[in-house]
């Protein structure tokens, strides 16, 4: 993966797409919409991530959370 972008509320792009994919990935329930808009359901589901793996800073997608996200879930079995 390539080095993505520190996100938080109102961004948008590619970087923002490739985290609600990544979300959705990892069940995010409701399953998001993939449309490139970091709004209040992305930061509900980027939340609710980061508490099950308790990671700080709420709203915020940075590096840390990148690589959790990024982490092939079989590495933890």
């Amino acid at each position: 993966m390539s080095v993505e972008p520190t996100l938080i509320r109102h961004n948008k792009g590619e970087s923002v797409l490739l985290l609600q994919q990544l979300l959705n990935s990892k069940g995010a329930s409701p399953q998001l919409v993939e449309d490139s808009l970091f709004g209040p359901l992305t930061e509900a589901a980027l939340n609710a991530f980061k508490e099950e793996h308790k990671l700080t800073i709420p709203g915020v997608c940075g590096p840390v959370t990148w690589g959790v996200l990024s982490l092939d879930a079989s590495m933890w079995y």
